[in-house]
């Protein structure tokens, strides 16, 4: 399979429709998003690039067609959402702060 994808250089067009994807999933830290398919599509391709990339010769495609240089170019991972946590009670602890609140109450509800 990981000789067909670069072959037909459809690797090489999944890491860089990442920039493509930068700019909804920036969107996607508002705390209402629109929709959650950016976030769905991002994490299938961030599974299949950590599937090849268990083989020596997968870790040298993805490195080799840019991968790093793609994802350090994406500004979405800089972002943190930021809400006033003095203005509510929350009972999660300090490591979902990290996740808007939309994230929290899709996943990890009444599980803290």
């Amino acid at each position: 399979m990981l000789d067909f994808l670069i072959r037909t250089n459809f690797l090489q067009h999944f890491i860089f429709t990442l920039r493509d994807d930068d700019p909804l999933l920036q969107a996607m830290l508002e705390p209402t998003p629109d929709s959650l398919n950016a976030l769905f599509i991002f994490e299938a391709k961030m599974t299949l690039f950590l599937r090849i990339s268990q083989t020596k010769l997968g870790a040298e495609s993805l490195l080799a067609s840019g991968l790093l240089d793609v994802l350090s170019d994406c500004r979405f991972i800089d972002f943190r959402f930021e809400e006033d946590f003095s203005m509510g009670s929350f009972h999660y602890s300090s490591l979902f702060f990290f996740f808007p609140p939309w994230v929290n109450s899709h996943f990890f509800v009444d599980r803290c």
